[in-house]
């Protein structure tokens, strides 16, 4: 990845400091692996908190959509974030790799910005060794104050109606898809996965 590109990686990624719940961002796809061009978008695994990975996967959407920083697979998605795999704590496997792509891609993934807690969690949960320091998500006044609203008895209700609402919607999008087209979609608890078009 270029300076400039690598530049743009970091202001897209800024976007968690509002986001509640969210303890790290992991680099994947093609600008981990290195093939990436300046057409490339940024896909990024999400760590969230125990509990919260359905509110911390809607405040990322929500706050992604508001700045038009969300790759939709719509057009170009150059230098904007792909966001298909969130995961909590308490299941922080990205699986054992289905394809050729991700046995290349699994081995190179790289936490980019999170608490060392749940970055060296991710690493062993996937046999990664951490390559360089990385910045902590430094929390904006919005992301302290969500996660005061959200933390408690409230949180956890917010929490299964958010779980809900977006499965609701994620069968809906994946039922219109045309016949033919590929995806692994896993919906629990600890693990919000929607990948479409998998080889």
């Amino acid at each position: 990845m270029d300076a400039a590109k690598e530049k743009t990686l970091y202001k897209r990624i800024s976007l968690f400091r509002d986001v509640p719940f969210a303890d790290a961002v992991v680099l994947s796809g093609s600008c981990a692996m290195g093939s990436d061009s300046l057409d490339s978008d940024f896909d990024v695994i999400i760590i969230c908190e125990r509990n919260r990975v359905w509110t911390a996967r809607l405040f990322t959407l929500l706050f992604a959509d508001l700045k038009n920083i969300r790759n939709k697979g719509k057009g170009s998605g150059k230098d904007k974030l792909c966001m298909s795999l969130f995961l909590s704590e308490e299941d922080l496997s990205m699986g054992i790799p289905s394809n050729d792509y991700e046995r290349t891609l699994f081995p190179s993934v790289s936490p980019i910005m999170g608490s060392d807690h749940a970055i060296a969690a991710f690493c062993l949960a996937n046999g990664i060794s951490l390559k360089a320091p990385v910045p902590e998500v430094d929390p904006s006044f919005i992301r302290i104050a969500l996660e005061k609203i959200f933390r408690g008895r409230f949180g956890k209700s917010f929490e299964s109606f958010a779980k809900k609402m977006q499965e609701s919607k994620i069968e809906r999008f994946s039922s219109s898809l045309p016949y033919g087209v590929k995806s692994r979609i896993i919906i629990s608890d600890s693990r919000a996965e929607t990948h479409f078009r998998i080889d």
